[in-house]
């Protein structure tokens, strides 16, 4: 079993268990800011899981995901920030 084959299993159960602490983690905040970066976490946890499919389609998706979760993260923080003053 070559080194990529044996990453798979770990990289596949650590996305699942860091998106679904992080779930958990959203279910317990009050504040808005947390909730946005436990949001974030998530994402980046389905990204992971994403890229360790190791596809064509997985590297297709890997990139605009990227670039939306950004956008999506500047967009909130900026709202938040505005009605925080």
């Amino acid at each position: 079993m070559d080194v990529v084959q044996g990453m798979f299993n770990h990289s596949i159960f650590a996305g699942f268990v860091v998106g679904i602490l992080s779930l958990v983690a959203i279910g317990y905040q009050r504040s808005d800011i947390h909730t946005l970066i436990l949001t974030d976490v998530v994402e980046c946890a389905m990204l992971v899981i994403i890229a360790a499919v190791g596809t064509d389609l997985a590297e297709a998706l890997i990139l605009p995901g990227l670039v939306v979760g950004l956008a999506e993260f500047l967009a909130v923080s900026e709202i938040l920030i505005q009605r925080d003053r």
